[in-house]
């Protein structure tokens, strides 16, 4: 109580001598420390001292011992004899605590902030043999710091390589020291390890592809401290690995050699690029950055050859001023203007090469692509010897069945090429080849035989064209079980080559071998609408016309709508010239027998001519009967125009009063517009005939259709004329309440959406 009640001094003073009376009690020790916090230093080295020589293993005192040492050493000179005072004080602490890491990074710290670099390693490297493998991380984390802070990139170096020993992870981070201190063939060679480590993890999260462009961009960036990877090797290497960047590899293995000054070494770089890559985005990166490259390098020769021009006049005005006769200058080429002017003429032929550059790679990418071998074609047939050669390797490295395209077109293009040049033996040796050839598309060698057939008729050889066609149709026998039979029977059941026979029969042949040919192409089926109506137009122009019109049975036989309508159509007209006075019945059936069959939506003009041969060969209520047949059958968007035939036709030839039944029936088939417009006709027929309530009635009826605010068909402005000239004023009044009405109608009523349209087309013809 006289302790805890007594001053400060007294306190620390009755704590000396506690500690004095128990010197092996750390209690009694920590307290007299305590008691003396604002001593001086001197007084509290004794104390520690004293307390350190009775608890010589206690950590707590060493290290506040150790920490009040560094403390009262940090505003001292670097030269003072205390720092070696401080150095024994830390030594006798580690002699006897060896496994306290806390006490080797105090140390550490010490030693590092004096500059001393030598000495610092050996305490972290001491620390490390000292302490147990469990406490290497806390050493080492605090040691990396250090050295990556120190100038010394030797040290450094072979430091973090120790550590990476330890922790392969390290890699990375070490990798971006290394570039950020502009070591970069160190964080090359790392990155390498990186790369040809399956098993590395990332810290960061970098992919593999990230790890080796970054590489590829040191590389290329610096080649010229790059020494222990090969960096075109490396660079190479990625070309077959990551082919979605073949174009900028390639652009950086020639940056590493221009970086070099070895710009032979980066225009074979460049050539081997543009050899060698497959997509034209690839092309486009390696063609840009080449023609950039001879550019910069044409106006770096261009400028030296300037500043050489500038030197020789400067020189002469200073041999003026002097009075010195000029010197002379030997008439020769001055291998600044060589180099420029065979720099540009580099360039241009690079200019002009692009577009057989680029048809390459195309090339490499699909050898198969037709298109582009056409293209390529065209490029160059300025050159005979390298056009044939072209030929030549389009023709063998295309798979026929695999060409994108019409492979056929080649040997086509081929073929013409030495038509064109009079070589007609070679023209035919080439398209025997081509039939030959089982395409991708059977229509393909429909195309040669065609081509042959018409190249020889060209050139005046009908006899070998005639040879040929038959060779194609009917010659060539082969085996069921071979693979190219298919090709073979297309062929011979071409449409084309057939219609192509008996064109060529009927210019060059005779009657009975053109007939013959027809026959046989009906036969087998492979007739072509057009083509038949040719053979009954041929047998009629001959007066075969019995057979013509079996040609036309035959085509009934064989085709479908709607190709029958062409069919229908000529041979009914052909056959009521014909016949249509003589057999109406047997022209009855046929006109019964395509409208039984006909589609609706073609079936008008076969009503149409049926009523027709009724008025000119039949009777004449039979043709009305077909006009009213034809109101019923036909679509409604063409009802409108068979009643408008109708009631013409029934107005002509029994008269205006036999069309009211027709316009009644009409107003009761059509719809609104269609309705409107029949209902005015009508309405004005009556007004003419002098029924003036009959007409007015039908504006009654029709009223109802239209919105009188639009009036569209000028429906109720009509209705008001004909109430002026022939009604009263109670008509008047009665027309104008109908008006209302249905305005009023037409205003609560939503609109549809052919309303809409209406009062659009309203007010744009308002404008």
């Amino acid at each position: 109580m006289e302790i805890e009640g007594g001053t400060r001094e007294e306190y620390a003073a009755v704590s000396r001598e506690i500690a004095e009376a128990q010197p092996t009690s750390f209690r009694a020790w920590w307290i007299t420390l305590l008691a003396h916090r604002n001593a001086s230093i001197e007084v509290r080295v004794d104390l520690f001292e004293r307390a350190l020589n009775h608890l010589p293993w206690s950590y707590k005192l060493w290290y506040h011992f150790l920490v009040e040492t560094v403390e009262a050493l940090r505003n001292e000179c670097l030269l003072s004899p205390r720092f070696a005072v401080a150095d024994t004080r830390f030594e006798q602490a580690l002699s006897y605590l060896p496994k306290m890491p806390r006490l080797w990074l105090l140390y550490a710290d010490f030693l590092a902030a004096r500059r001393l670099i030598t000495r610092t390693r050996t305490i972290y490297d001491r620390a490390l043999q000292t302490l147990p493998v469990s406490q290497h991380e806390k050493v080492w984390t605090q040691y990396r710091q250090w050295v990556m802070s120190i100038d010394s990139m030797a040290t450094t170096r072979t430091v973090l390589r120790r550590y990476i020993k330890l922790n392969p992870e390290y890699k990375e981070e070490y990798a971006d020291f290394l570039i950020e201190k502009g070591d970069f063939n160190e964080a090359a060679r790392i990155l390498v390890q990186i790369l040809n480590d399956e098993g590395f993890a990332s810290p960061s999260g970098r992919s593999e592809y990230q790890q080796f462009m970054h590489l590829v961009q040191i590389i290329a960036e610096n080649p010229a401290q790059i020494r222990d990877v090969d960096g075109p090797a490396v660079i190479r290497q990625g070309l077959s690995r990551y082919t979605d960047e073949v174009g900028n590899l390639w652009v950086q293995l020639s940056g590493f050699y221009v970086r070099q000054g070895l710009f032979d070494e980066a225009r074979n770089a460049f050539e081997e690029a543009l050899e060698s890559v497959v997509t034209a985005r690839d092309f486009g990166l390696v063609f840009n950055a080449y023609v950039k490259f001879e550019e910069e390098m044409l106006n770096l020769l261009a400028e030296a050859d300037e500043e050489a021009t500038d030197d020789r006049a400067l020189l002469g005005q200073i041999n003026e001023v002097l009075g010195l006769p000029p010197e002379k200058v030997e008439e020769t080429v001055d291998p600044r203007e060589k180099a420029v002017e065979q720099g540009l003429t580099r360039l241009e032929k690079l200019l002009e090469r692009r577009p057989l550059l680029l048809s390459d790679c195309l090339l490499r990418q699909n050898k198969d692509n037709v298109k582009e071998w056409l293209r390529r074609l065209t490029l160059v047939a300025s050159d005979t010897s390298t056009l044939l050669k072209t030929y030549g390797e389009a023709l063998t490295q295309v798979d026929p069945k695999k060409a994108d395209g019409d492979f056929s077109a080649i040997w086509l293009s081929f073929a013409d090429f030495y038509r064109r040049h009079d070589d007609l033996k070679n023209a035919n040796l080439i398209l025997h080849r081509a039939s030959g050839v089982i395409f991708r598309r059977n229509e393909e060698q429909v195309l040669v035989w065609q081509h042959w057939v018409e190249m020889l008729l060209q050139c005046g050889f009908v006899a070998d064209a005639f040879e040929v066609l038959k060779t194609a149709l009917f010659r060539r026998k082969v085996d069921q079980t071979d693979p190219n039979h298919a090709a073979v029977t297309y062929v011979a059941h071409s449409p084309k080559l057939w219609a192509l026979y008996a064109d060529l029969e009927r210019t060059f042949g005779t009657f009975e071998t053109t007939r013959a040919v027809y026959r046989r192409a009906v036969d087998l089926k492979v007739v072509t609408p057009y083509m038949l109506l040719n053979f009954a137009d041929f047998l009629a122009t001959a007066h075969y016309y019995e057979e013509a019109f079996k040609a036309y049975e035959s085509g009934l036989a064989l085709f479908t709508w709607p190709a029958l309508y062409d069919i229908w159509l000529v041979y009914l007209t052909k056959f009521v010239e014909r016949h249509g006075a003589e057999k109406p019945e047997r022209a009855r059936d046929l006109f019964e027998k395509v409208l039984a069959e006909c589609p609706t939506d073609r079936s008008a003009i076969f009503y149409w001519l049926y009523s027709r041969f009724e008025e000119t060969h039949g009777l004449l209520n039979h043709s009305v009967e077909v006009l009213d047949r034809m109101t019923a059958a036909v679509p409604y968007e063409e009802k409108l125009e068979a009643f408008n035939l109708y009631i013409a036709k029934v107005g002509t030839f029994l008269g205006i009063t036999k069309t009211r039944p027709i316009f009644e029936k009409a107003i009761g088939a059509l719809k609104e517009k269609e309705v409107i417009m029949i209902g005015l006709r009508y309405s004005a027929l009556e007004r003419k005939l002098g029924e003036i309530d009959r007409a007015r009635g039908i504006y009654v009826h029709l009223s109802q259709f239209t919105d009188p605010s639009l009036d569209l068909y000028s429906l109720w402005r009509t209705w008001e004329e004909f109430e002026v000239h022939h009604g009263n004023e109670d008509t008047y009044r009665e027309f104008m309440r109908i008006r209302r009405s249905v305005q009023a109608k037409y205003a609560l009523a939503p609109p549809t959406l052919d309303q809409i349209k209406e009062r659009i087309q309203a007010e744009e013809a308002k404008k």
